[in-house]
């Protein structure tokens, strides 16, 4: 009878996964296929199972971690569990938005402005194509991980970029090999090495311990990886609950991407609470939401940007 509860029990457990969309796609980041429904193919049935497995077991390492650490660390384990105890992907979403607004897109500006002002396109080229814009490919949990990481490195390489910017303008020599230099000792090996090793933990299973404990020597420590992430982690650390109107304000931009102001249109999961058949008056209300969210959310970017040139 113990045997047959038990099978019951993980019978239960993987139908209610797959039988969630939205925690596939926003936690998971798996992207479900059109031609896909419930009950799904043994392909993707699989990738969800693997998936679940790293998440499952990055959770359970978060957890087990976090009771031997204090703050600053514990803030960004805890900020992790919550991002993927939460279903709906709320969490996840919105601590990436918060990495991205407050550190990424600051400094890559900041990056961009200092390169250009010493001519160096091709390098700046050259960190867009290979760091840049394959991060923002990822999406749930795996770009939670890419992204966390990514804002360290920017942090640290804008630090030693404007140091030798610095001794630049003191006449301390041509820029040139310095750069090349720099480029590779911050955006060559290291970022590689990092990928690397956040491809063969996430196989089977992710260890936030062993993530943490690799990267804080390539950056110099685990409290350089603290103070680069503490722009996004302050004020989300205590925070019980997601910001209801900023996940409002994305669902209205999914629905608005999607949507027709001329028939009904069907939209998915993605679209989260507005998922569903939705009506040219619909359509057009949701324009309107979506287009009041990014006002909101350039506001707090200009805001952000004031911060982060005091960190």
């Amino acid at each position: 009878m113990k045997l047959i509860m038990e099978n019951w029990r993980r019978y239960q457990k993987r139908e209610e996964l797959l039988d969630d969309p939205v925690y596939i796609t926003e936690v998971l980041g798996i992207k479900i296929p059109l031609n896909e429904s419930y009950p799904y193919s043994l392909g993707l049935m699989e990738e969800v199972y693997k998936e679940q497995l790293l998440v499952e077991s990055a959770l359970q390492s978060a957890l087990d971690y976090a009771k031997k650490k204090t703050a600053p660390a514990r803030d960004i384990i805890m900020i992790m569990a919550k991002a993927l105890k939460d279903r709906t992907g709320g969490w996840m979403n919105q601590f990436s938005q918060k990495l991205y607004q407050t550190i990424i897109q600051p400094l890559s500006l900041k990056l961009q402005q200092q390169l250009f002002k010493w001519k160096q396109r091709p390098i700046w080229d050259w960190i867009k194509t290979n760091v840049l814009d394959p991060s923002k490919k990822l999406s749930g949990f795996r770009k939670l991980i890419n992204w966390a990481a990514l804002a360290v490195f920017l942090r640290v390489a804008f630090d030693k970029l404007l140091l030798l910017s610095k001794m630049a303008e003191q006449g301390a020599g041509a820029l040139k090999k310095p750069l090349d230099q720099w480029l590779t000792a911050w955006f060559g090996d290291p970022w590689i090495k990092i990928k690397d090793l956040a491809a063969k933990a996430l196989e089977k299973t992710f260890d936030v311990r062993m993530w943490l404990k690799a990267l804080g020597p390539v950056v110099g420590s685990l409290s350089v990886v603290t103070k680069a992430l503490e722009p996004a982690t302050k004020g989300f650390a205590g925070r019980e609950t997601v910001d209801q109107e900023h996940i409002e304000g994305q669902e209205a931009c999914q629905v608005k991407k999607l949507c027709s102001p001329t028939k009904p249109t069907q939209v998915g999961p993605k679209a989260g609470s507005r998922a569903g058949l939705i009506s040219p008056e619909d359509c057009i209300k949701a324009g309107k939401d979506c287009q009041t969210h990014i006002k909101q959310s350039a506001i707090q970017f200009k805001e952000n940007l004031k911060d982060e040139s005091t960190i």
